[in-house]
């Protein structure tokens, strides 16, 4: 599951300077263990990487943005079964790029993305069947706020696969959370983005 989580997108992402600022203002948007509640475990992160918005199908130019902070949180679970949690997070030159790179990347055609996740089961050999694909009602104050869902039966269990897609200012950043058998409640995602968005506010991402 750690894998299907860390390969939420794939190719084309932005030109790479990274900064001492720009990694410290992206490591402080991202969640904690302590933020998941009682019952999660986490695992390090093996890499860090920022929030490449393009996969097999859906790859907008990435000409004239550069990403200048990247991070990832650990792998969260609760259970064999869910929910698991992971967050990504990019910091880019400006304002302008940031906008600029959500307006090409966060369109309808990004659900792709998350529907491209099974693909690494299927390569493990796992049965996997899409079942559907759609938007995930979030709700935020922040200028770009973006949810999606994908539904698929994984060696004949049910899998929600859901993303959460939130920027303001320079910063970019996506939390995934997953579930076998039912999909983790409504109200417990909110509140992770509500918390993120805190993150965000309080970690100069302007």
């Amino acid at each position: 599951m750690r894998v299907l989580l860390a390969i939420a997108f794939a190719l084309g992402t932005p030109a790479q300077h990274h900064t001492s600022a720009g990694t410290k203002t992206a490591q402080a948007s991202l969640l904690v263990l302590k933020d998941l509640g009682k019952g999660w475990t986490a695992a390090a992160a093996t890499t860090q990487q920022g929030v490449p918005l393009t996969c097999t199908g859906h790859s907008p130019r990435a000409k004239g943005i550069v990403e200048t902070g990247a991070a990832s949180s650990p792998a969260f679970s609760a259970t064999q079964t869910g929910p698991f949690a992971q967050q990504n997070t990019s910091v880019y030159a400006s304002t302008s790029q940031a906008n600029t790179w959500w307006k090409r990347t966060v369109t309808p055609s990004f659900v792709t993305c998350a529907a491209g996740t099974f693909a690494a089961l299927r390569a493990k050999g796992v049965k996997v069947a899409l079942v559907s694909s759609g938007k995930l009602s979030i709700s935020t104050a922040l200028q770009h706020t973006a949810g999606y869902r994908v539904v698929a039966m994984a060696n004949g269990r049910k899998l929600y696969f859901d993303l959460i897609v939130l920027a303001t200012g320079r910063t970019i950043t996506a939390v995934t959370i997953s579930s076998f058998l039912q999909p983790v409640p409504a109200r417990y995602e909110q509140a992770l983005a509500t918390l993120v968005v805190r993150k965000l506010e309080g970690s100069g991402a302007a």
